[in-house]
C-alpha cells in the first residue's frame, strides 16, 4: 500500500505505485554483488531488520509514500529504456546512426546459453548470475555486457563524475560482475556510462574548468581488479558479515565519513556574535584558531554537513548513528 502525501499527480503517481518487482527476495544465505558494496554497519543492520520483517506473520498493511521511491524510479527507467531499445529498435536505431548494414547484421542480442558469436557483436542486458562462496550464494545481475566489456548504467549528479566520489565502488561492482561471469566478460575494463540528472549548459561554461562534464551522457573507463583480488575482497566481506551477524549496534563499526558520503566539516571564524554572515571559512579547526588569535577576538564554530547515504539506507530507521544525526540536526526523519 502506498500513500501519496506529496500530492505527487496520478501520471507520475501510477509509474511510482507499479512494483515491477526485484528478483532477489531476503535471503540470509545470499548476499549481493551490490549489498557487500555498502557500508558494514548498513548491511548488518538492513539484514537484521530483513529477517524480522520476514518473521512477521500480520494482516497489517504497511504503507509507503511513493515519494520515498522517485530517485530510484528514474534510475530503473533509465535502464528500462535502454535495454528496451536495444532488445526491440536496435536496428532501425544504428541505421538512423548511420550504422552499415554489415554492422547491424553483426548484433547478437542475448545468445541463448551464453554462446558468444565469433565475429558477432554479442550483447547482454540484465543477466543475473551466482556463485556459492564462504557459505553464501552470492549473487549479481548487470547491466549490460558489450563485446567482453561490463557496461554499468549511471543516473547520477555531475558532482559524483566530478569528484569521482563513486570511482572505487564502481570498479568493485564491475570486478564483482566480471567474477561471476567469466565465461561472457572477459575484459580487464569497465566502462560507466553516466546519465547527469542535474547537467546543465551554463553550468558546462562555468565550470569547464574543474572537471564539469561536456555532456548530460557520457561514458568512462575504469581497470578491473584482478579476479584474484576480487576474490579476496568478496571472501572478506563475506567473513565479516559472518561475524558481526547478531551483535547489538554497540558493537557494529561506525560508517565512516566517506561511506556515508559527507562533506568535511568547515570551520568558520565569526568575529561577532551579532554578525549575520562569518568572516571566513577555513578547512581545519587549527587555521580558524590561528584566526581568533591573529585578530585578538571573535570566535570559531563548526558546520557538519549532511550524511547523504543515509537517506538511502534501509536500516535508517533502526541506526542509532543515524538517530544521532538526527538529533545535531543534520538528517531529517
Amino acid at each position: 500500500m502506498y500513500t501519496n502525501t506529496s500530492n505527487i499527480p496520478l501520471p507520475f503517481a501510477i509509474w511510482l505505485a507499479a512494483d515491477h518487482g526485484y528478483d532477489l527476495k531476503f535471503d540470509p544465505t545470499v548476499a549481493s554483488a551490490t549489498e557487500i558494496l555498502r557500508p558494514m554497519r548498513s548491511i548488518i543492520l538492513s539484514r537484521q531488520l530483513a529477517a524480522a520483517n520476514a518473521a512477521i506473520v500480520t494482516d497489517e498493511v504497511v504503507t509507503r509514500d511513493i515519494n520515498e521511491k522517485a530517485a530510484a524510479a528514474l534510475g530503473t527507467a533509465v535502464h528500462t529504456a535502454v535495454e528496451l531499445a536495444w532488445t526491440q529498435h536496435y536496428k532501425l536505431a544504428m541505421a538512423n546512426l548511420g550504422y552499415p548494414e554489415n554492422v547491424i547484421d553483426r548484433v547478437q542480442i542475448n545468445p541463448v546459453d551464453g554462446y558468444m558469436y565469433p565475429d558477432q557483436l554479442n550483447m547482454y542486458f540484465e543477466k543475473r548470475s551466482e556463485k556459492t562462496i564462504e557459505g553464501f550464494t552470492l549473487s549479481g545481475k548487470f547491466d549490460l555486457v558489450m563485446e567482453g566489456g561490463v557496461r554499468d548504467i549511471k543516473t547520477t549528479k555531475a558532482y559524483t563524475y566530478m569528484k569521482g566520489t563513486q570511482d572505487a565502488k564502481y570498479r568493485q561492482q564491475g570486478s564483482i560482475y566480471r567474477w561471476l561471469n567469466q565465461d561472457i566478460i572477459t575484459s580487464d575494463s569497465m566502462h560507466v556510462d553516466y546519465y547527469f540528472t542535474d547537467w546543465s549548459p551554463v553550468a558546462y561554461d562555468k565550470e569547464k574548468d574543474k572537471n564539469y562534464p561536456p555532456s548530460r551522457m557520457l561514458s568512462k573507463r575504469f581497470e578491473l581488479m584482478t579476479l584474484d583480488d576480487t576474490e579476496h575482497f568478496i571472501r572478506s566481506k563475506l567473513l565479516k558479515i559472518t561475524q558481526l551477524t547478531g551483535l547489538p549496534q554497540q558493537q557494529l563499526p561506525r560508517c565512516t565519513p566517506e561511506e556515508l558520503w559527507q562533506n568535511p566539516a568547515k570551520y568558520e571564524y565569526w568575529s561577532k556574535a551579532t554578525n549575520t554572515r562569518c568572516s571566513k571559512i577555513h578547512d581545519n579547526p587549527t587555521d580558524a584558531a590561528q584566526m581568533v588569535i591573529d585578530k585578538g577576538t571573535g570566535f570559531v564554530t563548526e558546520r557538519q554537513f549532511e550524511p547523504t547515504f543515509c537517506k538511502f539506507c534501509d536500516a535508517r530507521s533502526i541506526c542509532t548513528q543515524a538517530a544521532e544525526f538526527v538529533q545535531q540536526g543534520l538528517l531529517t526523519t
